[in-house]
């Protein structure tokens, strides 16, 4: 019996000791100084019935950060009613925007979102367009 706590004692001595390493890469911190939209996705139960599942598949969102546009470009006759959509959206590391996304609104027509980095010194206009199209 004592062997084999000693046994077991030497193991994890040995694993302690190999999983150790002096050198930790660690990753720079995030910057908190940029005011953009990173993602927006039309909410899926905002599809026709049939197209809820596959939502996923009949959306693609297309960034323009110089010119501070977002194009969601969605397949045609699969949003139920995109004067009554939710769509999703995140800014960068730390930064708010107005107003707040997750709200039932109308898409019919391009929607202004105003974004402010983590460190306030950023602030940036991004206008959101669905478009519908017939492929992609």
């Amino acid at each position: 019996m004592s062997k084999k706590i000693i046994f077991l004692m030497i193991s994890v001595m040995v694993l302690v000791f190999t999983s150790c390493d002096d050198e930790y890469n660690v990753s720079p911190p995030l910057d908190n100084n940029e005011a953009k939209v990173v993602n927006v996705f039309i909410d899926p139960g905002h599809f026709t019935p049939e197209n809820r599942n596959i939502a996923w598949k009949l959306q693609r969102d297309y960034y323009d950060h110089d010119a501070k546009t977002v194009t969601i470009k969605v397949i045609a006759n699969t949003v139920a009613d995109l004067s009554k959509t939710i769509v999703w959206i995140s800014g960068s590391f730390q930064a708010t925007f107005t107003p707040l996304g997750g709200e039932e609104e109308d898409w019919t027509v391009p929607r202004q979102y105003t974004f402010t980095s983590g460190d306030g010194t950023v602030t940036n206009t991004y206008t959101i367009t669905i478009v519908e199209v017939a492929s992609f």
